[in-house]
């Protein structure tokens, strides 16, 4: 199943959501589900919302406001990781 990233660049000329263009920076793709067993060995302990928001049946998007809290939880994450797969 995994959960895979999606960065994307929104173009939105003028205030109209009809304008916002999306178009595809980078991906992480996570095959082996390493990301998701990390997040479910944090999920209800209330110190990681952001990464408590990831559902691996759903999306969540997230604005560039956002990102210092996810990058910071994220680094958090990290002391759970044990395989280098986890890790990357």
């Amino acid at each position: 199943m995994g959960v895979d990233a999606v960065l994307m660049r929104v173009e939105q000329p003028g205030s109209s959501p009809k304008s916002r263009r999306l178009t595809s920076a980078a991906t992480a793709l996570d095959h082996n589900d390493s990301f998701v067993r990390l997040v479910d060995q944090i999920r209800g302990r209330s110190m990681n919302p952001m990464l408590e928001r990831i559902d691996p049946y759903g999306s969540v998007i997230l604005t560039s406001a956002e990102m210092p809290q996810f990058i910071e939880e994220l680094a958090r994450l990290r002391a759970f990781a044990v395989t280098a797969e986890d890790v990357r």
